[in-house]
């Protein structure tokens, strides 16, 4: 069988590196989002609420969450977590 068009032209990325701060990180991927939903990109949306819920509910202290989640909205933050929670088996393939 062949793969979708789409998984083969697009290979999905983190909008941001390893070493940049987990504040950096979260900006960046928050700023993705809201790009992907300008030009009304469905995949890029999920894509994007996937990594930056990973990054606000993964390996961080409470106080550091809720630090993250006053840089967005609630709706962005509880969004994110949602899309996060429901793909975090299968990861972004699910996506995809």
């Amino acid at each position: 069988l062949q793969k979708p068009l789409l998984e083969v032209m697009f290979k999905p990325t983190r909008p941001y590196t390893s070493d940049m701060t987990l504040d950096e990180k979260v900006k960046r991927t928050y700023h993705s989002l809201l790009k992907a939903r300008r030009v009304k990109n469905r995949i890029l949306i999920l894509l994007n609420a996937f990594f930056l819920g990973q990054l606000i509910n993964d390996d961080i202290t409470l106080a550091q969450r809720i630090l993250q989640c006053q840089t967005m909205t609630s709706h962005y933050h509880q969004s994110a977590t949602r899309v996060y929670h429901l793909f975090e088996t299968f990861g972004t393939q699910q996506i995809m």
